[in-house]
């Protein structure tokens, strides 16, 4: 079972405020993570008056400096499971993508074609290492945080997708909470803080967690493991219940903090 995600009002909420000031909140709701959990380089921002990005990761690796070693079936195959997974609920979501080449950025994944196929699957932009292109036909609306621009795209080939990443220093797992802006990308379950251009965060706590409880078969003693398997699906109910409001508590003060802070500043 996963985690309940947060709801239409609090992304909301969240989109409200810029990343440098969820960052400021952060560090006073979870001191723990003042030192983790942004990025720390510079990231290239095509669209600085875009509202921030607040959505789930969908995470992948892509490369382009080399052909792809496996045939135009098996990539295709790679191809269409990269996209159901991105079409995954919960949504928005925002992809964070780790160029695997040395240096990164050799070619683009992102242009014209794969912004519209990504708004169109829920995507609301990327944060990414790699480079971008086409910046006068990406689909509107849809953000672009890149470690690089690039006129190619090279071999540019999906590597795997789903698993842990790493952007410019922010570590970022599948299914984190993105907040994201012109001052940098912020990615899952952490804050992040790029260069003068972007800055984004990744929250852990909006991670998914799985619990799974087997009740017992029909050859099992009378009523007994069933009756165990009961209660303790009825003891997980009312401890994601607590979780949940322990984060939407977390959130709501986190948020307060943030508005406080704004006005400080602006005083």
């Amino acid at each position: 079972m996963t985690d309940i995600p947060l709801n239409d009002q609090e992304l909301s909420l969240l989109r409200e405020i810029d990343t440098p000031t969820i960052c400021n909140a952060l560090e006073i709701v979870s001191p723990e993570r003042r030192a983790r959990g942004f990025t720390v380089r510079h990231l290239h921002c095509a669209f600085p008056a875009l509202a921030p990005m607040v959505g789930y990761a969908r995470t992948a690796r892509v490369r382009a400096a080399t052909p792809p070693s496996a045939g135009n079936e098996d990539q295709t195959a790679a191809r269409v499971a990269y996209y159901r997974y991105i079409d995954e609920a919960p949504g928005p979501t925002v992809m964070v993508i780790e160029d695997i080449d040395t240096p990164p950025g050799f070619g683009s994944w992102w242009g014209e074609v794969h912004s519209n196929v990504h708004r169109a699957l829920g995507a609301l932009g990327v944060v990414t290492s790699g480079s971008v292109r086409d910046l006068d036909m990406i689909a509107e609306g849809f953000q672009l945080l890149s470690g690089s621009v690039g006129p190619s795209h090279a071999w540019v080939q999906l590597v795997d997708c789903g698993g842990e990443v790493n952007v410019h220093g922010m570590v970022t797992n599948s299914g984190d909470l993105i907040h994201a802006d012109r001052h940098g990308d912020p990615g899952a379950h952490t804050h992040t803080h790029a260069g003068p251009d972007g800055h984004s965060v990744a929250n852990p706590d909006a991670a998914s967690h799985c619990h799974a409880y087997t009740p017992a078969g029909p050859t099992a003693g009378r009523g007994h493991k069933r009756n165990t398997a009961r209660v303790r699906w009825q003891s997980d109910d009312r401890r994601r219940d607590g979780h949940r409001q322990h984060r939407r508590k977390r959130l709501a003060r986190g948020i307060r903090c943030a508005h406080r802070y704004r006005d400080h500043v602006r005083r």
